[in-house]
């Protein structure tokens, strides 16, 4: 293997890792953001039937948000941001 294949080699894995560093951080402050409205919501005193449901469409949104981007990959569109 030659120096310049080493190099796109590293450029491509650095890439991707850095990458899937900015998807896993993202998530994390999406997922901080959902904490911090539930608590506001929790402290305004909605019961626990209507958090739960907030929590279910939460859930399906993240679902669908994935399925959306795993479609648009297949069609190679990119991502939806």
């Amino acid at each position: 293997m030659d120096v310049g294949a080493i190099i796109a080699l590293v450029a491509i894995l650095t890439g991707g890792l850095l990458g899937l560093g900015g998807l896993l951080l993202g998530a994390y402050k999406v997922r901080l953001d959902a904490q911090r409205e539930r608590d506001e919501i929790a402290a305004a005193g909605l019961d626990r039937r209507v958090m739960a449901r907030i929590d279910e469409l939460e859930t399906q949104v993240e679902r669908l948000n994935e399925r959306a981007d795993f479609t648009d990959k297949l069609l190679g569109s990119g991502g939806s941001e």
